[in-house]
């Protein structure tokens, strides 16, 4: 199945508000209570998000258009990075750190940052394993009042843990043969196409 990594447009708010959502709804009640997560998608959070966020944004989809993920990259931080759940432990987030790392390093960073709860224990240790590292934690307060600890995580995209950047890596190319063997994802439910 091919891969491909696009600019969002301002059609696809819809699909990356409709991506926050249901990956809010599938991972953030294991770290966060719930009825901050309920509150995030009953107030339309995530529609403001990918309003906020789309100009910035990477989607990527599989070869029938369907998406499966997507990222926001600001400067030198990863803004977010999230996948649909259907598409987990496929390899699709490893991609599209990997593009963001891309992006983050061609804008002349040397150091990219992103920001995680510290409970996102799944988060946490992805990260971790592509070499980022804390550097911060502070606290957000969500609904209800509610204290959330954030970590701000920090890597050196040309150290010893840094890939090398990748030949031709642009937002619109296709992934390698190699990504497209292992990003074999049944089309999302969770994302309906909506152009």
């Amino acid at each position: 199945m091919d891969l491909h990594i696009r600019r969002a447009t301002k059609p696809d708010i819809s699909i990356l508000a409709a991506i926050l959502d249901c990956s809010w709804l599938a991972s953030c009640p294991n770290f966060l209570p719930g009825e901050c997560v309920r509150h995030w998608v009953e107030d339309g959070r995530a529609r403001r998000q990918a309003e906020a966020i789309q100009p910035r944004s990477l989607l990527v989809e599989n070869g029938a258009g369907e998406p499966l993920g997507f990222i926001s990259v600001r400067g030198g931080l990863l803004e977010m990075l999230w996948v649909v759940p259907q598409a987990w432990g496929r390899g699709i987030g490893s991609t599209l750190l990997g593009q963001a790392e891309d992006l983050i390093r061609g804008r002349g960073h040397r150091r990219g940052q992103l920001m995680t709860y510290r409970d996102n224990t799944r988060a946490l240790a992805f990260y971790q394993a592509k070499g980022w590292r804390p550097i911060k934690e502070f606290v957000e307060i969500a609904p209800g009042g509610v204290l959330l600890p954030v970590l701000r995580l920090e890597k050196d995209l040309y150290g010893a843990e840094a890939a090398a950047p990748r030949a031709g890596s642009s937002p619109s190319t296709s992934l390698s043969a190699a990504s497209k063997q292992r990003a074999t994802v049944p089309p999302s439910a969770c994302a309906p196409r909506v152009r």
